[in-house]
């Protein structure tokens, strides 16, 4: 353990085995697979219930969807997107800066598994047996308290997905480094999402696989979508001794801490400190959030090159959630589908994004890594011999070279996949959706769809990310609030999106054009974005401090502003 004379505690020199970044692959690979899995099955929890809507409205004896121009059975999927959105901006702060990640970690495991328990119990109107029709608001059952309940699992879900980026940061140093592990949580962000109405619809369609339609599965009971919610507490009760067993503190900061306070207690020397460690009196808890929270939401209305990500991120993020209640619609109208067998054919969507994880990824960083190094030869073309630009391995100065890259070369795969993967699936799906054509047909499209979601969305975190450096975990934190906002809030306009145009096809193809005008944000960020960066306040900033040997703290992913 390293002493200064100010007794600031430190890491035992750079090999210290207790530093996360020195971790063998073996345990870094084993925290992140595990951290992604959970990110994974908690976004199923968000839409798992989408394609019960029948179900639910029998439960709880809501009015049909139709009648309203909000459904009442997007309520559930609406309140835990929403929390899941607001909660992790408030608490992953103190997560990161007094907490630590296993701690709260564990308890938001824990709460999304026993939350699932009053979801699944929550008696239906009337007689309470989930029987009948009505025409009601729910208001005389169960129906508000199963979506104040909602609330309460959106927002450990919310935390559990988000702090999956800080966590990939702690342990990860170097974009080289990092590439595939944010790849990989990327994948598990959206795809769980993705993966609720498969698992729901799955389930439901399993517990009815002998009834011949909904209306009889209704009139027996409509007691399958309870079945979805039991599967999820098997699910997430296997979860909590995982983690309790396999996830250890990531957060260098914290770890440094819990030593120094060791050594408090040891000397009784209270002046110890941990480096970077407030002292009495520093940052208040109100500082703290208001940092936390004001920085991030600043940069999404300040900082352009945020804005315009969120804007090209978020409107997939949203198109995610909303597929959860047009595809139900197009299919179920089209083809004559139940809505739980709609859900199942959400499946193209997660074959898209895995296919943008096993094919675009490794090619994006190829293009990458490649301009990269044309630049660093470039470079030395240029440069007067020196004696520095040959001292050090080769790997070490390629990896210097790359975190200094232009943040450009991140949206290089990402701008034809928005035209033709994102663009062109919502074309094919909405031009292709028509009882005179296979609905396979369609269903591409939603793999494109899928494809590109999942390449656009890593892009603009990976270019945020590189672009902001200091402030990044800010930026990112207000990238992701502005996602779930949408992902939220856009689902919304589906009824009268499908209702009002007089045509499935058309709703599908105006979603089409807003994407292809979107789809234009990163070519401008790709002509113009360096130009923007060097006005940026936060970016001069960043470089001013790190010019004058200010420890750097590097972007964490997505998991909120670590950085404040």
């Amino acid at each position: 353990m390293s002493h200064s004379e100010k007794n600031i505690i430190t890491w035992d020199g750079p090999d210290d085995p207790e530093n996360p970044f020195n971790w063998p692959s073996s345990k870094k690979w084993r925290v992140t697979v595990l951290a992604c899995s959970i990110t994974f099955l908690s976004g199923i929890s968000g839409t798992a219930l989408a394609p019960t809507a029948p179900l639910l409205t029998s439960t709880f004896h809501l009015a049909p969807d139709a009648t309203r121009t909000i459904p009442p059975t997007y309520y559930p999927i609406f309140a835990w997107t929403l929390s899941a959105g607001v909660i992790p901006l408030l608490l992953l702060p103190l997560m990161e800066t007094y907490y630590g990640v296993r701690t709260p970690y564990l308890l938001c495991v824990l709460t999304l598994a026993l939350s699932t328990i009053p979801q699944a119990l929550a008696p239906g109107s009337g007689s309470g047996s989930g029987d009948g029709d009505g025409d009601g608001d729910g208001n005389g059952g169960a129906y508000p308290l199963l979506i104040a309940i909602r609330i309460l699992t959106g927002g450990a879900a919310g935390v559990l997905q988000n702090v999956t980026g800080g966590i990939v940061g702690d342990v990860w140093a170097g974009p080289r480094a990092r590439s595939k592990p944010v790849a990989l949580y990327i994948w598990a962000l959206v795809g769980g999402l993705m993966a609720g109405p498969v698992v729901g619809g799955g389930t439901v369609w399993g517990a009815n696989v002998n009834i011949d339609d909904e209306r009889a599965s209704i009139g027996q009971g409509g007691l399958s979508w309870r079945y979805v919610c039991w599967e999820q507490l098997a699910i997430y009760a296997a979860l909590v001794p995982l983690a309790y067993l396999l996830l250890p503190e990531t957060r260098g900061s914290i770890i440094l801490a819990r030593r120094a306070a060791a050594v408090r207690k040891a000397t009784g020397d209270p002046s110890v400190r941990a480096e970077g460690e407030e002292g009495d009196g520093g940052v208040s808890l109100a500082e703290l959030l208001k940092d936390a929270v004001g920085r991030p939401l600043r940069m999404l209305t300040t900082e352009p090159l945020v804005a315009c990500s969120t804007l090209w991120s978020a409107f997939c993020f949203g198109n995610a959630l909303l597929f959860t209640q047009s595809i139900p619609r197009v299919y179920g109208e089209l083809y004559g589908w139940e809505s739980w067998r709609a859900g199942v054919v959400q499946a193209g969507l997660l074959v898209g994004v895995t296919l943008g994880l096993v094919v675009g990824a490794p090619v994006q960083d190829a293009l990458y890594y490649t301009t990269s190094s044309l630049r660093k030869k470039n470079q030395q073309q240029h440069q007067s011999t020196d004696d520095d630009s040959e001292n050090g391995n080769n790997e070490g100065g390629l990896e210097h070279k790359e975190e200094h890259f232009t943040p450009e070369a991140r949206l290089y795969l990402a701008i034809p996949a928005s035209f033709l993967c994102l663009s062109g699936g919502l074309f094919l799906y909405a031009w292709t959706s028509s009882p005179h054509i296979h609905w396979l047909a369609p269903t591409s499209g939603l793999v494109l769809v899928g494809a590109g979601i999942f390449t656009v969305v890593t892009a603009a975190s990976n270019y945020v990310e590189d672009a902001y450096s200091r402030y990044a975990a800010s930026a990112l934190a207000g990238v992701a609030f502005g996602e779930n906002m949408t992902g939220a809030f856009l689902p919304l306009a589906e009824q009268p999106l499908y209702t009002n145009l007089g045509s499935l096809r058309w709703a599908s193809c105006l979603l089409a054009f807003v994407a292809v005008a979107l789809s234009f944000a990163p070519v401008v960020m790709v002509w113009k974005g360096e130009a923007i960066r060097k006005r940026s306040p936060f970016i001069k900033e960043a470089m001013y401090e790190s010019t004058q040997g200010a420890e750097f703290v590097g972007p964490e992913g997505r998991g909120g502003p670590q950085s404040v």
